[in-house]
């Protein structure tokens, strides 16, 4: 494997962080010309533990993979999500509104892929762009100066490149020795993550049931199996987690019954902290932040990964269109302010969902429930809706004003 120091040109961008956002960002990047090393702390050959897990892309996402010449080889493990059904549990019933991607004119609202299928497609796609990507490479330092980005690393080297992307994931390093601030938020609540073989066909649909404890969300997987991210107070989890696998699945077929009839074969379930973040801010001279450095979300609506695929896209479309260069103090401010807004929105929308959702009192999951049977019953409100949670981002128009950045 080469590394970083192999060459004798510097990279144009060092990217931090080679999880499935830093490797679509190397593409984007390599794509539009520029020169990328890419830095993994992990060993050579470690697997992530998100492997195992799933993302649901919606079709802006899956838009950008057909782009990159890459869907051809994940669509034959990947499964449609034509339909989404939303169901609110209240106290005084239950609430269920079924949303189709035909209202759209779409096969589907976009397809559940294996992770680690993700992860190899993306990293042989970036390796035959050109893509260096140095394993074991763990960044100890950061030095922004006006002309060029420079990182530290632990060996001792000091890379150094016109940009630096940090992809680093919701514990950012990168973040913290850039100085760049959070806003963080709590639910007192954990997901547990699995997937599973089932009795009855699951017709291409995703179900997300709201409930007190928190959401649980069933997601369509090749054949008769799922996903399922089950939202649980912390305490209620870790109970959870402590069954034996046959008990386990009886809690679990318990739930899933009405839908999907006999589990069996559950994977092995684990455990995370369900909380979401937004940076202050995304640039620094010659640095930005791309991904979960940038922003995580509670797995209400989906919508993480989906807005770092948009991070990827617009940065990919300005190192390839915005005139001053890459890392320069114009593009970076462009990536400002078109990452921001939107940042903001989907941050505080789905904060305001994973609330809602998670309230234990009676009047609030009324509320709740009104408010699908509303959307449910107005079908330009429904469309409406369903756009939303899947429009592109927006190149800026030429000329944008820059953003001082703040040291």
């Amino acid at each position: 494997m080469e590394s970083a120091s192999s060459n004798t040109a510097a990279p144009a961008a060092l990217i931090v962080g080679a999880g499935i956002a830093g490797l679509a960002a190397a593409i984007a990047l390599a794509r539009a010309g520029a020169r990328v090393t890419l830095l993994d702390a992990r060993p050579a050959g470690l697997p992530s533990p998100n492997d195992r897990r799933t993302t649901a892309i919606l079709d802006p996402g899956i838009g950008m993979l057909r782009a990159f010449g890459l869907w051809a080889r994940l669509v034959p493990d990947s499964a449609p999500l034509a339909r989404l059904r939303l169901v609110s549990q209240a106290r005084r019933g239950q609430t269920s509104v079924t949303f189709e991607a035909a209202e759209l004119g779409l096969e589907a609202f976009g397809w559940n892929v294996p992770n680690g299928l993700l992860r190899q497609v993306l990293e042989t796609s970036a390796r035959r762009l050109g893509v260096e990507i140095e394993a074991a490479a763990e960044v100890t330092g950061l030095d922004l100066a006006l002309d060029e980005a420079t990182l530290v690393l632990a060996d001792g080297r000091r890379l150094k490149a016109g940009l630096v992307v940090a992809a680093d994931g919701q514990n950012s390093r990168l973040r913290a020795l850039a100085g760049i601030e959070v806003i963080q938020h709590s639910y007192d609540q954990a997901a547990i993550v699995t997937n599973f073989a089932h009795g009855r066909p699951h017709y291409d649909t995703s179900t997300e049931l709201h409930r007190p404890g928190g959401p649980f969300t069933l997601v369509p997987m090749r054949g008769r199996r799922s996903s399922l991210v089950w939202g649980e107070r912390r305490d209620d989890a870790d109970r959870l987690m402590a069954l034996p696998s046959e008990a386990f699945a009886a809690e679990l077929e318990a739930r899933v019954q009405p839908w999907l009839g006999h589990v069996r074969e559950v994977a092995a379930p684990y455990r995370f902290d369900v909380a979401s973040l937004r940076a202050t801010r995304f640039t620094a001279p010659h640095f930005l932040l791309l991904g979960e450095a940038a922003h995580a979300l509670s797995p209400v609506g989906a919508q993480g990964f989906n807005l770092s695929l948009r991070d990827v896209d617009v940065l990919g479309r300005l190192a390839a269109e915005w005139p001053s260069g890459l890392g320069g103090p114009d593009m970076l401010a462009a990536y400002e302010a078109m990452r921001a807004e939107d940042v903001l929105l989907r941050f505080t929308a789905i904060d305001g969902l994973t609330r809602l959702v998670n309230a234990r009192f009676g009047p609030l999951q009324e509320l709740r429930s009104q408010g699908l049977r509303l959307v449910g019953g107005l079908p330009p409100l429904r469309r409406f809706l369903m756009a939303s949670l899947m429009r592109p981002a927006r190149l800026p128009r030429p000329g944008l004003p820059t953003r001082p950045f703040r040291t």
